[in-house]
């Protein structure tokens, strides 16, 4: 450090010199180095309020505003007066909901965030607004045109406040840890809390340092005081009373950069509690995106289910006509068996009926020639007869 080291540097863990000190007077001595490193001006350049603060939204530039006392070409009433009748009725709303606290409950509606990231008219209108009431839109647009002139300090404690109300007959849990969110959270997220919590501690452990600073320059302002009583020079007196002096005003410096960091501390609590209710209400949709998940997990098991099933009819029936093929087959050979046995047979009787046949054509021949041999026979007794009548 008296060679001009930076004391905010980080390691890797993220985690700076003052963090990692081995004892409490390590620390306390840092410390005392950085703050009379420090410039004059308190700590507002080590802890810089976000850009995103819900302080003041400043009015944005470019949009036109009619004139109060302008007349449509109709004739019809005067566009002013409208617009005060409105003015007058939103500036009703904006003031019971700061009394009521939604700047602390819902600060989207004050803070003109969603805005950030809006750059065409298709955007405004087709996605941020589009699932917004027209009552919300209202407030939203009222707010960013219209911002508050001031707002109550975060102390942040408003939303532990609110919800003894909200949840009258439930107990609080002291065990509870503060920063537990709870949840299936993201990498970003955890890191995003992690650096919330970090950022924390550094202001408590900043906050801690200039409480022992401002108990150390009170000791040393009564110890003066002291001094300045027994002293009996007027030299010394008046010495003495500048030194007081000096002390003093650098005693209410250093209060002034303690209630900052308090500030800052109130504020990074309650942007964790606003991180926190954002991170239920992402959880309290990823639930439900779960649960119609393993609805739709447990209808595409029922269509497996009933694919399966079905292949396993399909197979069992496949198998049946298996079967059946086989049995067909086996009696298909059955038939062919059969019929080579009648073929068999009926060839065997073929050639038992050709045998039979040739015997029948040799007796009819060997019949025919008897009965040609008994015709002859006949016709030579006949002619012998003749020619025995011939001759007498």
């Amino acid at each position: 450090l008296r060679h001009s080291a930076d004391p905010s540097i980080k390691d890797r863990q993220q985690a700076t010199p003052i963090q990692v000190a081995s004892t409490e007077q390590i620390k306390q001595d840092m410390a005392r180095f950085v703050v009379a490193a420090a410039p004059q001006n308190g700590f507002q350049d080590a802890a810089p309020a976000p850009s995103h603060a819900p302080t003041h939204i400043p009015e944005p530039a470019g949009v036109p505003v009619p004139d109060a006392g302008w007349i449509p070409p109709t004739g019809g009433p005067a566009i002013g007066r409208l617009r005060d009748r409105f003015m007058l009725l939103m500036k009703r709303v904006q003031e019971g909901a700061i009394q009521q606290m939604a700047h602390i409950k819902t600060p989207e509606l004050f803070n003109g965030a969603w805005m950030e990231n809006v750059a065409t008219h298709q955007q405004l209108l087709g996605v941020v607004l589009r699932d917004i009431s027209g009552p919300e839109t209202a407030i939203r647009v009222f707010n960013l045109m219209r911002p508050p002139d001031q707002l109550p300090a975060a102390r942040g404690d408003e939303r532990d406040i609110l919800q003894y109300f909200n949840d009258a007959g439930k107990t609080w849990d002291a065990g509870v840890e503060l920063y537990n969110f709870g949840g299936k959270e993201s990498e970003m997220q955890r890191a995003k809390k992690a650096d919330l919590v970090r950022e924390i501690m550094e202001q408590k452990i900043e906050l801690e340092t200039q409480q022992t600073l401002i108990n150390d320059l009170k000791h040393r302002c009564e110890e003066q005081r002291l001094v300045l009583e027994k002293a009996t020079m007027p030299e010394e007196a008046d010495a003495m009373r500048r030194q007081l002096t000096a002390l003093q005003k650098q005693a209410s410096e250093t209060a002034l950069a303690d209630f900052s960091i308090k500030q800052r501390c109130a504020y990074l609590e309650a942007e964790t509690k606003s991180l926190q209710d954002h991170l239920e209400r992402k959880t309290a949709e990823w639930q439900d995106a779960k649960m119609r998940l393993g609805v739709l997990q447990k209808e595409q098991l029922d269509v497996n289910q009933q694919a399966a099933d079905e292949k396993t009819q399909a197979w069992a029936q496949a198998q049946e006509a298996r079967k059946e093929a086989m049995v067909v087959r086996e009696q298909y050979a059955t038939i062919e068996a059969q019929k080579e046995e009648l073929q068999r047979q009926f060839r065997e009787n073929d050639a038992a009926l050709q045998l039979q046949v040739e015997a029948l054509r040799r007796d009819l021949r060997t019949a025919h020639l008897q009965l040609q041999v008994e015709a002859l026979r006949r016709d030579l007794r006949t002619a012998h007869l003749q020619l025995q009548v011939e001759a007498l």
